[in-house]
């Protein structure tokens, strides 16, 4: 028997129109993620961290997330050091910090009982509910990796109004087991995490992901690797779909499917909006190391600010084959002069493009920007590609139709 009850907390802030964001634990403790909660001119923008203070109040560390004390009461959430900070200036030490609603607050209910099935190819350990994904954060996250261990979602499922923790929220916790999602479909997925943002955060090498469909996901990170169905994979992604998503990261390595991956096979990118500020944001993956085939990307705005993006693999390291992309990609910025943008691969490192087409609307301001219809940045090859991409830069002197600096093509 498993129960959830929604766990996300949203304030609105009157002073300058801002809300923050709170979520809510089955023990009646909370955490605050990294976010925005003012802007100066000056410095920028200003987000939340938890600090820890000398006795002299002199700042000894910090980090992301602001653990909140265990509640004693439905109305106040309370915690301990803290700071505002745009990452290198912070406003001064905050020894603790309070919030006061004027409704009771509703703390998640979660029951957990054993999964159903045995967890082995041939009877798979079944996710039927909500709570049976929560289920799977949680053991992960507590240390179980489940390598040689066997998932399939056995129902649809809407995860409307609770947000997810991660399933692998770091390196230390991995998911290592095979998922499948039986063609499936997850809708209105919530995750909000620094690093590591996803359906699953982090995936081992030994981890396979496959048949599953996420619609209507809203994927936010403030870190490294940001993607819909994981935020870093070094396992394949096989014949999953992630349709009318908003994905948004302001730090690198950002997709569609992936931040960060080895092997995508038959992945589609539909009717979504990938932001990736810092750069390497790609609709399927910002980073492909092995090989990317068959997979597509349509309806589908693409922004960055600077560094490497594009259709489908910001970066390549291996080889594309039998990949599409239509839409829009946008680089923002005109201060960095290293932007690769394509419409299938950004920077093609050392790899090869093959059988891709592209129909983008690629619009970049940055004088020194490489832009190009398949491939922004060439050190490899391509063969057999086409593109009828429309490419909008008046400051750069290097665009092509199908790529624009080439180190070495053939």
């Amino acid at each position: 028997m498993t129960t959830v009850r929604a766990n996300l907390l949203t304030l609105f802030s009157p002073k300058n129109g801002r809300t923050v964001e709170i979520l809510l634990s089955s023990d009646s403790t909370a955490t605050i993620s990294k976010q925005i909660v003012d802007y100066n001119s000056t410095y920028g923008y200003l987000y939340t961290y938890s600090a820890e203070y000398s006795d002299s109040c002199s700042l000894v560390s910090y980090s992301t997330t602001i653990t909140c004390d265990k509640a004693t009461d439905l109305r106040t959430i309370s915690w301990g050091g803290w700071m505002i900070s745009t990452g290198s200036v912070y406003t001064g030490a905050l020894l603790d910090g309070t919030i006061t609603t004027t409704s009771d607050i509703s703390y998640p209910v979660i029951e957990y009982s054993d999964f159903e099935g045995d967890g082995t190819e041939d009877s798979p350990y079944i996710i039927k509910t909500l709570g049976n994904l929560v289920q799977l954060s949680d053991s992960v996250n507590g240390g179980n990796a489940y390598s040689g261990y066997y998932f399939r979602l056995e129902n649809d499922i809407d995860a409307d109004n609770y947000r997810l923790t991660p399933i692998g929220s770091s390196s230390s916790y991995p998911f290592s087991g095979t998922f499948d999602g039986n063609g499936k479909t997850i809708k209105n997925l919530q995750i909000s995490s620094s690093s590591y943002s996803g359906l699953f955060g982090y995936c081992s090498s030994t981890s396979t992901i496959k048949d599953l469909t996420l619609q209507g996901a809203q994927i936010t990170g403030t870190g490294y690797y940001v993607g819909a169905i994981a935020g870093y994979t070094a396992g394949p992604v096989e014949n999953c779909e992630v349709t009318d998503a908003v994905i948004t990261n302001s730090s690198y390595y950002t997709g569609g499917i992936a931040g960060y991956g080895y092997t995508f096979t038959d992945c589609k990118v539909s009717g979504s909006t990938i932001t990736g500020t810092k750069g390497y944001t790609g609709g399927i993956t910002g980073l492909c190391y092995t090989s990317i085939s068959g997979c597509g990307v349509t309806g589908t705005s693409i922004s960055a600010e600077y560094v490497s993006m594009a259709g489908c693999a910001a970066q390549l390291n291996g080889t594309a084959t039998n990949c599409y992309f239509t839409g829009t990609i946008t680089c923002s910025t005109e201060s960095y002069d290293g932007e690769f943008v394509g419409g299938i691969v950004g920077w093609c490192n050392g790899g090869s493009v093959e059988k891709c087409f592209s129909s983008a609307v690629m619009n970049t301001v940055g004088e020194w920007s490489c832009t190009g219809g398949i491939v922004g940045y060439l050190n490899g090859t391509v063969t057999n590609c086409y593109s009828n991409s429309y490419i909008a830069n008046s400051n750069t002197v290097y665009a092509g139709g199908t790529t624009d600096v080439v180190k070495e093509a053939r």
